[in-house]
């Protein structure tokens, strides 16, 4: 089989069986220097690298050596690893991919495909035009490329999502408002919180807050939800880890909602036939493109139509169940990790043919 090697900072718990459906075309090996996050059964070799920091720079040692040993090589184009994105412009025999949101993304630099290129977006290009293909995490990320010169022949759509179980879908059941996520600042639970006691003040309503999560705003969070007399209507489980015990709160939920993130909660949600709702410039690494607004999910623009929304799934509750539908078939015809293994075997498949 022909032999392809995947150059990771470490191996995520969500990644794996993506990998798993890429082992099934390819020998498969996935190299890292962080940490091994698996779960579950592994159908690929996994290789732990050494590394060394200097400053933000991250140095893999023989990443070059192993390299030679594959027919195929997908990379991370972090600029911040120099073995990993030096590849491209060393001697090489083997194809080279790399794999990534497809631009540079950061809480400097969020996922904003207008905003100006710097020096290090030219220097990500090269990168990028060096390779035989590129894997971007979705579609959107094009936008940012349009007005440059990269190639976009050699450019596949891996959408980056997560596995989700087996699940009920049952009207009944759905009557809470959701959120998952660690609990730190940069999400805006306090937002939603505030928004939440808005929502039932204005409805006189008993629907429950679900914040499923832990982390360093767990006592400011508590100490919110006791100022705001929520006790009765806010519960905070503390972090669910077994996903069959995750899963009974999408079950029962109408709405999941992070107001100033968006990452791998979207599709997880959406999976689960749960609408998600975020703000339109949230952080994300794209994952929020997933949701068509209005239809499978919402984008809404400022913090104060949080509230309003709330009200709205409060009083049209069956709406929101129809859009967990949509959400749902959405996922399973699009988003799946099956679909994202698709993308990069095609991309793996191009790179051999070229």
């Amino acid at each position: 089989m022909t032999k392809i090697l995947i150059l990771q900072n470490e191996i995520s718990a969500y990644s794996v069986v993506t990998y798993n459906y890429i082992a099934d075309k390819f020998d498969l090996t996935v190299a890292y220097f962080e940490k091994d996050k698996s779960k579950i059964d592994c159908k690929f070799s996994k290789i732990k690298l050494r590394s060394k920091c200097v400053g933000p720079f991250v140095f893999v040692k023989g990443v070059r050596k192993l390299a030679r040993q594959f027919d195929v090589v997908t990379f991370l184009p972090n600029l911040r690893v120099f073995n990993y994105w030096i590849l491209p412009f060393l001697p090489h025999t083997f194809k080279l991919i790399n794999w990534s949101i497809g631009f540079r993304v950061s809480y400097t630099h969020p996922y904003v495909t207008n905003r100006k290129h710097t020096f290090a977006d030219w220097l990500f290009m090269k990168i990028l035009n060096s390779s035989d293909a590129s894997i971007f995490y979705m579609d959107k990320s094009k936008e940012f490329w349009k007005n440059s010169s990269l190639d976009m022949s050699k450019v596949f759509v891996a959408p980056n999502t997560t596995n989700v179980i087996d699940s009920f879908f049952d009207e009944n059941i759905k009557r809470n408002i959701l959120f998952v996520g660690s609990l730190y600042k940069g999400k805006g639970i306090d937002l939603l919180i505030n928004s939440f006691k808005k929502a039932i003040d204005k409805t006189n309503s008993n629907i429950k807050l679900i914040i499923v999560g832990d982390g360093e705003m767990r006592s400011e969070i508590e100490t919110q939800i006791s100022s705001c007399g929520l006790n009765h209507q806010v519960l905070l489980t503390g972090g669910i880890y077994d996903e069959k015990e995750l899963v009974k709160h999408f079950e029962s939920s109408l709405l999941c909602v992070s107001p100033t993130q968006g990452g791998l909660s979207v599709p997880k949600s959406m999976g689960y036939g749960v609408p998600f709702a975020t703000r339109k410039d949230a952080i994300t690494g794209g994952e929020i493109y997933h949701i068509h607004n209005g239809i499978d999910g919402i984008l809404y623009d400022k913090d104060e139509e949080l509230s309003d929304l709330l009200v709205d799934v409060i009083r049209h509750p069956k709406k929101y169940i129809e859009m967990g539908l949509k959400a749902k078939f959405y996922y399973e015809g699009h988003a799946t990790p099956f679909h994202m293994a698709e993308g990069a075997i095609k991309a793996i498949s191009y790179s051999l043919n070229s």
